[in-house]
């Protein structure tokens, strides 16, 4: 999402939520260090948010909350279809993968396995020897569970869109097209062609985000740091037999390690690009 005002949080945001959902404008306010950050997914409504910021300054939002919270549209209307078009709108990259890995996962069920086949990674050396250089790529489209799927993609559409509907939609191509690869060979290695899915470069975006907040805060995207403690357990967990044990399965273990270092690194390569830029 679009960083759109910043305040210190002793300043109650109540009323200007209140009159942010009566504009229909989609938003959300997370804390960030000693500041209230008010996001919003499409670039124009970052006028009305301020705009509304001086009124509730001016104490007319105030005297206005009782009516406003009267009006105040329910949860179904606030995402209306009109909400979510707004949304695909702004993040037409992640709206395409959620909907690439929903269908290949679907079709790969449906198909016996038989488009795994087509689709797994292969030996670097035989891949591009052979011109099926998508190989490296694809297996992040497949998932073999509705559980994996629905986790990998909410973590990908949440954080993923805060990356693109900042306009920084050619450095997440490079993020997770790096991640996918970096992943997905460094799982071949160690276990062969056998899994598939987007964790790997979910743990980038995830790791990627949770660095810049720390190295550039005056352009954080509002990483929560309690979720990536919840995530490096998930990842310790995943080399134990408690899965396994618990009839989850086995997880890919190093496209998930291999992710979360791609991602670190990538967040440092681009404070040092952003610094001579």
């Amino acid at each position: 999402m679009i960083k759109a005002l910043a305040v210190p949080t002793s300043k109650n945001l109540q009323p200007l939520s209140r009159y942010l959902g009566e504009q229909q404008v989609t938003h959300r306010i997370s804390e960030l260090g000693s500041n209230q950050v008010v996001w919003v997914a499409d670039r124009s409504d970052v006028a009305r948010v301020k705009s509304g910021y001086e009124r509730l300054l001016s104490g007319e939002l105030c005297h206005n909350a009782e009516g406003l919270s009267s009006k105040a549209p329910s949860p179904s209307v606030s995402w209306s279809l009109l909400h979510i078009w707004r949304y695909l709108k702004a993040a037409p990259l992640i709206s395409m993968l959620i909907v690439a890995s929903v269908i290949i996962s679907l079709l790969n069920y449906w198909s016996g396995q038989a488009l795994f086949y087509v689709l797994r990674v292969g030996s670097p050396a035989y891949v591009l020897e052979s011109g099926e250089v998508w190989r490296l790529i694809t297996p992040i489209f497949m998932h073999f569970n509705i559980m994996h799927l629905v986790f990998n993609m909410l973590m990908l559409w949440v954080f993923g869109l805060q990356i693109e509907t900042r306009g920084e939609r050619s450095l997440l191509v490079m993020l997770i097209a790096g991640a996918a690869i970096f992943s997905n060979i460094a799982q071949y290695y160690v276990s062969g062609s056998g899994f598939g899915g987007m964790s790997g470069v979910v743990y980038a975006i995830l790791a990627y985000c949770w660095l810049w907040d720390r190295l550039m805060p005056d352009h954080a995207y509002g990483f929560p740091a309690a979720l990536m403690g919840l995530m490096m357990g998930w990842l310790a967990l995943g080399y134990t037999d408690f899965l396994q044990w618990a009839g989850l399965g086995s997880m890919a273990n190093t496209a998930h390690l291999s992710g979360l270092v791609f991602g670190i690194f990538f967040a440092l390569m681009a404070k040092v690009l952003r610094r001579f830029n």
